[in-house]
């Protein structure tokens, strides 16, 4: 099978006053290997998830992303 981008990507969505809005994929970590399995650090700085993306050691490897506040 052929992996497509959407099959298995992480998602984010903005907290409103009535719960949440619409998910949105995450363009920026996303990619046609599969996002499974995140989890946000006890800070909410640090998005962990497990990827079978290119540059690992194979099968699927964990992955972290930091937020970069400006």
């Amino acid at each position: 099978d052929v992996l497509v981008s959407g099959q298995y990507d992480l998602f984010v969505a903005a907290r409103t006053d009535g719960g949440y809005g619409p998910a949105q994929p995450i363009s920026a970590l996303n990619t046609t290997a599969l996002e499974l399995s995140p989890g946000v650090s006890a800070d909410g700085t640090t998005l962990v998830f497990s990827s079978n993306r290119s540059g690992g050691a194979g099968n699927t490897d964990l992955w972290t992303s930091q937020l970069v506040c400006p």
